[in-house]
């Protein structure tokens, strides 16, 4: 795709992934037809070393030939809005479908033991500055939980290097922050 967007004849490209041993049309089009038509364990066990467990379509045929009728109706359109994030959204709302499941929405889950991921953007580098947080809760080397105030007791931010330093983070020497 990326050599027929430069502006490459289908066929310099053909000839191109001939050269090379890359995929050509024929065998794209040999592959596709064997995922839709035949069965999907001919597509998985050429050259790769066949089955190493039970997959989730082992589990759920039924879901197996839904989703390819679902991939088959959606490629036969005109249109070209399919993806396979649609494909992904289909299996899972059919899964929850035909199990009897509630799917729970992750807005509504409690928020009481869920980490949040921090940048060093998010806080003030000098001391006094923002600090997203009151305090850092995290889990040390030795397993244990800690917790560091990010506010000295005059009511200031700490600062990101003294942070750093709290947090046992390698910070080279050379590196100072002017009180100014």
């Amino acid at each position: 795709m990326s050599l027929r967007h430069l502006g490459h004849s289908w066929r310099e490209v053909e000839a191109f992934l001939s050269k090379i041993g890359g995929m050509t049309a024929r065998t794209s089009h040999k592959w596709s037809n064997i995922v839709v038509n035949n069965d999907f364990d001919e597509f998985t066990k050429d050259e790769r070393r066949g089955k190493r467990g039970d997959s989730f379509w082992d589990f759920h045929p039924d879901l197996e030939l839904e989703a390819k009728q679902f991939v088959y109706e959606e490629c036969s359109k005109k249109e070209a809005s399919f993806t396979a994030e649609t494909l992904a959204r289909f299996i899972d709302k059919r899964f929850y479908e035909v199990n009897d499941i509630k799917k729970v929405d992750p807005g509504k889950k409690s928020r009481t033991h869920t980490a949040a991921e921090f940048s060093v953007n998010d806080f003030g580098m000098k001391l006094g500055t923002r600090c997203p947080v009151d305090k850092i809760d995290f889990i040390d080397e030795k397993n244990q939980k800690r917790t560091i105030e990010c506010y000295a007791d005059d009511g200031n931010s700490k600062g990101l290097l003294a942070l750093t330093y709290e947090l046992n983070v390698f910070v080279p020497k050379k590196i100072e922050i002017s009180k100014n």
